[in-house]
């Protein structure tokens, strides 16, 4: 608690109290929810992280407890009893995740990842691990650059661009791997750290600006 207490609320990628404040959260969730929804229910409706984080805020708003008592239990629990219960349980769960029970030891982005598939290559693990690429992120659902878990998919805001109209050359842009679809290419993942680190390259739209930065050159002839 203490950590949290101190915590500025970043979801800096190398943070154990990013990792820790994930774990209770999510653990409060199916501690409000899963008992009165179902199995079943609860899982489609905890994909909706948006309509969850509204409703936990409503909750909290209006001081409503009649969600934190399990109805699965004899005795009723009040909020607090089921929020110290989340705590445990996301003690445990983030502990096996991240491999050591030392909170100090913990990164977010250990459990936290941003995962490209190839289509379909990713669907065989032996060509997976040649075509598809995984990183490690800060963030959450909730944050300017997200990372956001719906069902088997990570969503995350993979093209970026920033347009200066007043110098159309000083624009800038970034996407998540490259711009080569050829497993072999240099240019097949290169863009990848960049992406991952939100930096950006030059946008050139003026002929002299594209002519001064060029590469390389690929002419196509016909037979």
């Amino acid at each position: 608690m203490d950590r949290l207490r101190d915590w500025d609320g970043t979801l800096g990628a190398d943070s154990p109290e990013a990792a820790l404040y994930e774990a209770w959260y999510a653990a409060t969730v199916r501690s409000l929810f899963e008992d009165d929804l179902g199995s079943d229910v609860f899982a489609e409706y905890s994909a909706r992280r948006s309509t969850v984080a509204k409703t936990l805020d409503n909750l909290i708003q209006s001081g409503d407890s009649m969600w934190c008592d399990d109805v699965r239990t004899p005795e009723p629990e009040t909020c607090d009893t089921m929020l110290g219960r989340a705590l445990a349980l996301a003690l445990v769960d983030m502990g096996e995740r991240q491999g050591t029970a030392s909170i100090a030891k913990w990164r977010w982005d250990r459990v936290n990842v941003a995962r490209f598939p190839h289509a379909p290559f990713d669907g065989v693990p032996l060509l997976s691990r040649l075509f598809s690429r995984t990183v490690p992120r800060g963030g959450d659902a909730f944050t300017i650059t997200p990372v956001m878990p719906m069902g088997d998919q990570v969503f995350v805001s993979s093209y970026r661009q920033v347009i200066d109209l007043a110098a159309l050359d000083a624009s800038r842009f970034i996407i998540p791997m490259g711009q080569s679809g050829h497993v072999w290419s240099g240019h097949y993942a290169d863009l990848l750290d960049k992406w991952n680190k939100v930096e950006y390259l030059p946008m050139r739209f003026t002929r002299e600006s594209v002519d001064a930065a060029t590469a390389e050159r690929l002419i196509l002839e016909p037979r």
